[in-house]
């Protein structure tokens, strides 16, 4: 904004769209400019389909918005894949238009994301379908827990991994801190079954994609030893 002669004073609202948004770059934005801050939820394919509020982030709320839709494939308060439709969403189908328009009406886009639909109508959105876990019978999505320890803890950078064939959740960060391992699980309990076993490490940096997202997948045979 200082290159654009823009004043943080003169914006009211900052709208973010197009990627994850965690809280501490939420914390940035709204130190630097002091304007309220929206994060949509949607797709290439969709457009937005949903809104967070000020305090959003990946793991936090989202409102539909009028004349779009959101659905969790799942009975309510339970996890399930999340799917969208829009009356704007590109056309799915190649051929004739009049058959493709009425096909498009019924045609619901999966993001890859998991959800959950709330009793007040809004939407939890919990992470990505690729790494949620299953433990007891219970599906647990990592970004979910790794929002609320990084936002209470302050463990920095924090990765959540399964080790499969066990019922155990091994917590990576690069924090400087070190947080006793019964203190973290009276923590989550909220979120996790009773079986579930937590085991919290420290890493001194994270492998990082292409895209510069942390690499998940080395994470997990790291773990894995």
């Amino acid at each position: 904004y200082a290159e654009l002669q823009i004043a943080p004073s003169a914006l009211g609202q900052i709208v973010l769209a197009g990627s994850m948004v965690s809280r501490g770059f939420l914390a940035e934005i709204r130190q630097a400019f002091g304007a309220e801050t929206i994060v949509d939820y949607g797709s290439t394919e969709t457009g937005p389909v949903a809104l967070g509020g000020d305090t959003f982030v990946r793991g936090g709320d989202y409102r539909v918005v009028p004349h779009q839709q959101m659905r969790v494939e799942a009975r309510q308060g339970e996890p399930g894949p999340l799917c969208i439709r829009s009356g704007g969403m590109g056309m799915p189908f190649v051929g004739n238009l009049v058959q493709d328009a009425a096909e498009t009406a019924n045609y619901w886009f999966r993001p890859g994301d998991v959800g959950i639909a709330n009793a007040d109508g809004s939407v939890s959105v919990l992470g990505r379908e690729d790494f949620v876990v299953n433990i007891g019978g219970t599906k647990i999505a990592p970004e979910r827990i790794e929002t609320r320890l990084a936002s209470t803890f302050g463990l920095g950078r924090v990765c959540v991994v399964a080790l499969p064939g066990c019922e155990e959740l091994q917590i990576l960060h690069d924090g400087q801190v070190e947080i006793a391992t019964d203190r973290i699980s009276e923590h989550l309990r909220d979120l996790l079954p009773s079986m579930a076993r937590v085991r919290c490490v420290r890493v001194g940096s994270f492998p990082m994609t292409a895209t510069g997202k942390i690499d998940r997948q080395a994470l997990a045979a790291f773990a894995r030893g």
